[in-house]
């Protein structure tokens, strides 16, 4: 099983599980380990008081379904992420995608994450994903170009849209693009991500 730099072992592939009001404070916990780079290219702010996180944390969970990947011993959140409706009068059938993870556990997260929420997503009928983040956060960047979305930027701040066709062969051709990608940042060679579903 993989492990954490502090030796805490990783819950297995697809173990993301919806959070509550009642994970109140491990998704602030997450949010402090954060370091001041990942927050702000996250959140927008460098303002990290307890009151701050606090406030942040209450308002991921009033304005959007949030989920995360615990560490093994359930004791803190090594991945958190949030989707809700699209707040963009000109995208109504988008769903808006925000994502965290400890350095830890990254490489691949994406993919796991997208294996999880695109059957959602196209089950819920949605009609695309809505990525928002800042010009500065190039992983982000890459990734979105890599999957052919659509990104326009102004002032710093860019919005990468993603359509959703509802077929397994469209959630498998982007899964497998995805695992391209990530196998060539890793440097391995791709397997079939697709083939997973």
């Amino acid at each position: 099983m993989p492990q954490t730099s502090d030796h805490t072992p990783v819950q297995p592939d697809g173990a993301f599980v919806e959070l509550g009001a009642g994970d109140l404070t491990a998704i602030v916990a997450h949010l402090q380990s954060l370091d001041e780079r990942d927050f702000h290219l996250r959140f927008g702010s460098g303002l990290r008081t307890p009151d701050a996180l606090q406030r942040t944390a209450q308002g991921l969970l009033q304005r959007a379904s949030v989920f995360g990947l615990w560490d093994a011993g359930h004791t803190r959140l090594l991945v958190l992420g949030s989707h809700g409706r699209s707040t963009s009068a000109s995208a109504p059938d988008s769903v808006e995608l925000g994502l965290s993870a400890l350095p830890e556990v990254r490489g691949g997260v994406s993919q796991r994450v997208a294996t999880w929420l695109l059957p959602r997503f196209v089950a819920a009928k949605y009609k695309q994903v809505e990525v928002l983040f800042y010009a500065a956060n190039q992983p982000v960047a890459r990734l979105a170009a890599s999957m052919g979305m659509k990104v326009s930027c102004s002032q710093g701040e860019c919005v990468a849209h993603l359509d959703l066709k509802p077929t397994a062969d469209a959630i498998r051709d982007w899964l497998d693009r995805l695992e391209q990608l990530l196998a060539a940042v890793r440097n391995e060679p791709p397997a079939s991500a697709g083939a997973k579903l």
